[in-house]
């Protein structure tokens, strides 16, 4: 594991943008003074990072690989928490206002619409000529009731999971409007 000295002997972490940068390094870190000037013309005061294909931002440390939210918490906390929310849902902003450090379960509980879902609404399915909602809280499947259209399902979806899990709820839209006016 890495430690917080190496991340902030390598980078650069502005806590306002998410953004990480590389440190200029110095050339007792290389076999030679070209590789240093090598490495230094290529990456120093340059963004560090790039894209999973999961939206994520990756970082090269000295050859170890980091997820930057990850980095980001171990840079300003010192610590490497079990799991980092994106609180605004967003994978590749890694700005300090939006990471929190959260239990398995409270991570789960922000997680976007699943890709199989055809709707693309949260807690809700077609059944028929009608569709159901349903949240899953501590591993058990809640019937929420049958709607006539898929907004009526997910503002349902949508105030159960303000009730049962509140700042972590991750939300279709339709009663956010009331949750942040709260």
């Amino acid at each position: 594991m890495i430690t917080q000295e190496e991340v902030k002997r390598a980078l650069i972490y502005d806590p306002e943008t998410g953004v990480f940068t590389y440190r200029r390094r110095d050339v007792a870190e290389f076999k030679s003074q070209r590789a240093c000037n090598a490495w230094n013309g290529r990456f120093a005061l340059k963004e560090a990072g790039a894209p999973t294909g999961h939206g994520y931002i990756k970082l090269t440390v000295y050859r170890h690989r980091v997820y930057a939210h990850r980095a980001a918490w171990l840079y300003v906390h010192g610590d490497w928490p079990e799991f980092i929310d994106h609180k605004n849902g967003d994978r590749s902003d890694n700005r300090l206002a939006n990471l929190r450090s959260v239990s398995r379960t409270e991570n789960q509980r922000n997680r976007a619409v699943q890709a199989n879902n055809r709707l693309r609404v949260k807690g809700v399915h077609k059944a028929g000529n009608s569709y159901i909602a349903g949240i899953t809280i501590g591993g058990k499947w809640h019937h929420l009731g049958s709607y006539r259209t898929p907004q009526e399902a997910a503002a349902a979806y949508d105030a159960a999971a303000i009730k049962h899990f509140g700042e972590f709820a991750s939300l279709n839209g339709y009663v956010r409007q009331e949750r942040d006016a709260a």
